[in-house]
């Protein structure tokens, strides 16, 4: 049985987020019937959806063993790993060895929303560019609501 927090909200706050070995599906602020989906156990594989809810659509949050408050987004269905793709700010999903574009923190955006944030690059922040499937990739500019999750 594959467990799924849910984010509280109690009066527009979250008042706690506990990520630590817990699953979530990864709703978009601007798109907001958009869910972080992986389709296919396969690098380019990745980017939203909005139809019917799906184990694809789940993420695992692991939290790196040394490197507090980073962790790996893992998509249950795959087991594959949310990355960076090498700093070049291009989203793919990746099921071999650990790296470090592979690492994100979760940084409050207010309003019950977060930003996921890059561990090494940390202006890189997860984006969704447009209503299209695909449009998604790490924005290093200025805070945006298409940069907000929950």
């Amino acid at each position: 049985m594959i467990r799924v927090v849910l984010l509280a909200v109690l009066v527009g706050q979250v008042t706690s987020l506990v990520l630590d070995h817990n699953s979530f599906f990864l709703y978009n602020k601007q798109y907001h019937k958009a869910r972080l989906t992986q389709f296919r156990a396969s690098d380019y594989w990745i980017g939203t959806y909005e139809g019917g809810l799906s184990i694809d659509q789940i993420w695992k949050f692991d939290p790196h063993p040394t490197k507090r408050g980073c962790y790996y987004i893992v998509n249950e269905k795959h087991g594959w790993r949310l990355a960076d793709l090498r700093g070049s700010r291009t989203v793919i999903v990746f099921g071999g060895n650990h790296y470090d574009d592979q690492l994100f923190k979760v940084v409050s955006a207010g309003g019950g929303y977060y930003k996921i944030v890059s561990c090494i690059w940390t202006s890189h922040k997860l984006a969704k560019y447009s209503s299209d499937t695909w449009d998604i990739g790490f924005y290093n500019g200025g805070d945006w609501p298409d940069q907000f999750w929950k």
